[in-house]
């Protein structure tokens, strides 16, 4: 696991996002924050990775990351 984890600590998760796809990697969870960033973390095929830190970009860039390929399965967030 890298240690990027390490930067969710402190952040408010307003949003969450499951992806599923027939490639590598299979599933993703995507946690967004409230100050629109988002961590993922991912399974290639048995074991969960988290990626080596914070992103920027919100729930809108993650609907659109690889949606060629993956299949959003699950999302939910904080109503406002």
């Amino acid at each position: 696991m890298k240690d990027g984890i390490t930067e969710i600590l402190g952040k408010t998760i307003t949003g969450l996002v499951v992806k599923e796809r027939a490639g590598v990697p299979r599933s993703q969870v995507f946690l967004v924050f409230s100050d629109n960033t988002h961590f993922e973390f991912y399974c290639g095929n048995s074991v969960i990775h988290g990626t080596g830190g914070i992103w920027p970009g919100g729930i809108n860039e993650i609907r659109a990351y690889m949606s060629e390929t993956s299949t959003i399965v699950l999302e939910a967030q904080l109503d406002n």
